[in-house]
């Protein structure tokens, strides 16, 4: 379990409410600088390299799908373009495994995934082969599951509407589409963005439309929360700028949309993880398309109270990376700008993790 951060700074706080504990605690820290060169202050909350993927990539989707196993679908890769690539993870030891399973059907980047007992849902997209310049590329509407405990693949009705940088989530056994972009250049913040909802239903294996979202956009994080879905941040259509700080909620139960706690700092293509009644929003970038504009910024919303807490950045800056929950710890992965200024990619295999 997670402890309460307001429970940790209330302790800290009565410890150093006594004189004598904190003269205490000074000594130590003074001897310790003076026998160590350089002195490290250890935290239960800093960011760490884990072991890398085998190969890099940008506008992926990671899923946690139980079991102790995680999936990274998709991406774009240097040298291979978009991708089916279906790569394991899971930790043994401490220590992060990575196995290729059975490849997606459809190679893929910027599109969307979201988990329910196993199975793994994948929406829309962007791939090559399409007719838009200068990277001909085409908007997807293909809707895909991967059966995890099986390692198969299924092929499902079409979404409605095709479209990239989109969000998806489970509840109940409603898998929800929201948002997107259209046209343009078929990449980042190109094109125009969507507030369209869109529903599917599992055992009726049928779409329908849900009420739209206040404020389109596209390229931003979702998240489930009980009843509630949360995006928060992406792109709101205005060219070189438009990055969005918003954060907007929907109760599947009534359909009804309302507005929260802005985040700290607009951005788009930021990854999203849920721990417990956490939210975490990490990386992105913002404003002029270019890579110098990632960035490393960590944030979490409680949703208990819907209030943000800064916590330390990460290990260099991303975007378009993809996060999961695994082995308590949180990890980052992937990422980085796509496609850069010359239509090329600049993707890594890093892998981080956060320990809280």
């Amino acid at each position: 379990s997670v402890p309460n951060r307001r429970n940790i700074m209330t302790a800290r706080s009565r410890v150093f409410a006594r004189p004598a504990t904190f003269a205490i605690l000074l000594l130590a820290v003074l001897l310790a600088t003076i026998h160590s060169p350089t002195a490290v202050f250890a935290s239960d909350d800093e960011w760490e390299s884990a072991v890398s993927m085998p190969i890099g990539r940008g506008g992926a989707v990671a899923v946690y799908a139980g079991g102790g196993k995680a999936f990274i679908i998709g991406g774009f890769a240097n040298a291979l373009g978009d991708t089916n690539l279906n790569l394991r993870m899971k930790i043994q030891s401490g220590i992060a495994q990575y196995e290729f399973k059975a490849p997606a059907p459809t190679a893929r980047a910027e599109m969307a995934a979201a988990n329910k007992s196993g199975d793994i849902y994948v929406a829309g997209g962007r791939s090559r082969g399409g007719s838009i310049p200068p990277y001909s590329i085409k908007l997807l509407d293909t809707f895909e599951v991967y059966h995890s405990n099986s390692d198969t693949w299924e092929t499902l009705p079409p979404m409605p509407t095709p479209r990239a940088g989109l969000g998806l989530v489970v509840e109940g056994d409603n898998v929800y589409a929201i948002g997107g972009r259209v046209g343009g250049q078929g990449i980042l913040k190109s094109g125009n963005v969507l507030n369209v909802v869109e529903i599917y239903d599992i055992d009726a294996g049928t779409w329908s439309t849900g009420t739209p979202m206040p404020t389109p956009r596209s390229d931003f994080g979702i998240a489930v929360m009980g009843s509630s879905i949360y995006v928060m941040g992406g792109w709101d259509g205005t060219p070189n700028a438009g990055d969005l700080d918003t954060v907007e909620k929907m109760s599947t139960s009534s359909g009804n949309w309302s507005t929260t706690d802005s985040m700290p700092m607009a951005r788009t293509a930021l990854t999203i993880v849920v721990e417990g009644n956490d939210i975490y929003a990490l990386g992105g970038h913002t404003g002029i398309v270019d890579p110098s504009n990632e960035l490393d910024k960590a944030d979490v919303l409680d949703t208990d109270d819907d209030e943000w807490e800064t916590i330390n950045p990460m290990i260099g800056e991303r975007a378009q990376a993809v996060s999961v929950k695994l082995g308590g710890d949180v990890y980052v992965l992937g990422g980085h700008f796509y496609p850069d200024v010359s239509g090329s990619a600049a993707n890594g295999t890093a892998v981080q993790k956060y320990d809280d």
